[in-house]
């Protein structure tokens, strides 16, 4: 994400994929094979996002967007997958992956 130029934050965080990059849940392993059919790859800057690494360094720091260590839950693979899964274009499904991203930052996607 730094070669984007994406800033890292200051506090301590993790890069979090918003399609995993290694689960083995179904609705990933298609995502995945859909980006792979749109031209995309699963180390591309649209798809991460720098989350804080706990909710202690969340709080720290005074941000809403929510910890690395809670979002890998069931709610949030299948609120991933079902705003991606019929969407065919790639410049769409970027601009999906974005609106989640940002979601993710604020604090707003369901997880």
């Amino acid at each position: 994400m730094e070669d984007a130029y994406i800033v890292t934050p200051s506090y301590k965080n993790s890069a979090h994929h918003i399609i995993m990059s290694n689960s083995s849940d179904n609705r990933m392993v298609e995502l995945r094979k859909k980006m792979t059919q749109l031209g995309l790859k699963k180390n591309d800057a649209v798809n991460g996002v720098f989350l804080s690494t706990s909710s202690k360094v969340k709080e720290a720091a005074g941000i809403s967007a929510h910890a690395h260590s809670k979002v890998h839950t069931e709610a949030y693979k299948k609120n991933v997958y079902d705003r991606l899964k019929n969407i065919n274009d790639k410049d769409q499904f970027e601009e999906e992956l974005m609106k989640i991203g940002d979601e993710l930052r604020s604090g707003t996607f369901n997880i």
